[in-house]
């Protein structure tokens, strides 16, 4: 099968920034964001393309939103009434302050994405962001932040419940690193006594 040509849309210049973005307000303002719609650029101005929903749906990555509970899930409440945009989040609190986000601006996109894309949004047990978080760290020895542990919990719980299949491919964002949650997670470091000889089996037993 022969590939397709890729369409030539117009990427603006940095000269042409202030001006796209002129158009780019004037097209919000004057048109309904839609399902089955895509912003791109054409001749240095925006424009909305239909697209054809069933072919991207089996071929693009489902995206998913993941809340923490009972702590902040405004997206996943939002998801699970049918409603595109999604009401503040009173008294939010978790650990995972990336998604401590009680009122998303862009609530309606990440709605949009989700639904357009098959994927779906569910909310991780609080106290279980920690022990997913140690326990990838372990893993994988990579430093994970809070909000990747809950991403890693939804995962599990998805694949557990069976709507994740054994042969699918998770794709898994670290955007933060464990150092920056001292508090989250204390590091437990051992000290050496500079006075006595260092027991390097000790070490190597409790890493």
């Amino acid at each position: 099968m022969q590939a397709q040509p890729i369409p030539n849309f117009y990427f603006p210049r940095v000269e042409d920034v202030s001006n796209f973005v002129t158009h780019l307000e004037s097209a919000i303002d004057q048109t309904r964001f839609e399902p089955g719609q895509l912003l791109t650029l054409h001749q240095d101005r925006p424009i909305w393309v239909k697209y054809d929903l069933a072919a991207i749906q089996r071929s693009v990555t489902r995206s998913h939103g993941i809340g923490a509970k009972p702590g902040c899930a405004p997206i996943v409440r939002a998801f699970e009434a049918g409603q595109r945009f999604a009401e503040p989040f009173p008294n939010a609190a978790t650990i995972a302050s990336g998604i401590r986000v009680p009122a998303a601006v862009g609530d309606f996109m990440i709605l949009d994405a989700v639904r357009s894309s098959c994927g779906t949004a569910i909310a991780v047990p609080e106290e279980n962001i920690l022990p997913w978080m140690k326990q990838a760290i372990a893993a994988e020895g990579v430093s994970f932040c809070p909000e990747s542990a809950a991403c890693i919990c939804a995962a599990s719980m998805l694949r557990e419940s069976g709507w994740l299949k054994s042969d699918e491919r998770v794709v898994i964002y670290n955007c933060g690193a464990a150092q920056k949650y001292p508090h989250v997670a204390p590091p437990e470091l051992q000290v050496l006594n500079p006075n006595q000889p260092i027991d390097w089996q000790r070490i190597a037993d409790h890493g």
